[in-house]
């Protein structure tokens, strides 16, 4: 927090436009802990009632994997673009890819509009986004 704050007051002594950005990051983070305070005492004797939302729809979250954590080639870009970004926030399992005969996890890629680089422990692939949508 503090090397972020340390940036924005350089920022605003470089640039003065940008001390309402400061005064902004310093209520906020000031809000925050307001908030905190006000609440802490309840939180911690467990007297926090929880609030029941009005309901906007329903909402379903599988637990299984898409397609058990395996990249078809095959697929559309689209397709392939959304199921890399399925596991974006998965911190235990990585999406896999099929190379030379091989199920390799997939360490990194890139999504761009026309291309996506997928790199592996060992290869990386680039799959080219065609006209018919792949």
């Amino acid at each position: 927090m503090t090397n972020i704050l340390e940036f924005l007051e350089n920022q605003a002594e470089n640039n003065p436009d940008k001390i309402a950005l400061l005064e902004l990051v310093y209520k906020q983070g000031d809000l925050a802990i307001n908030l905190f305070k006000k609440l802490f005492d309840d939180i911690k004797n467990d007297n926090v009632k929880p609030i029941k939302q009005k309901d906007k729809g329903a909402s379903y979250h599988n637990k299984e994997l898409p397609n058990k954590a395996k990249l078809n080639l095959s697929w559309k870009f689209e397709k392939i673009s959304c199921f890399l970004r399925a596991f974006a926030c998965c911190l235990t399992t990585k999406p896999k890819i099929k190379l030379a005969g091989d199920w390799q996890e997939v360490m990194d890629y890139k999504i761009s509009s026309n291309n996506i680089v997928i790199k592996s422990k060992n290869s990386s692939i680039t799959i080219k986004r065609n006209k018919d949508g792949r």
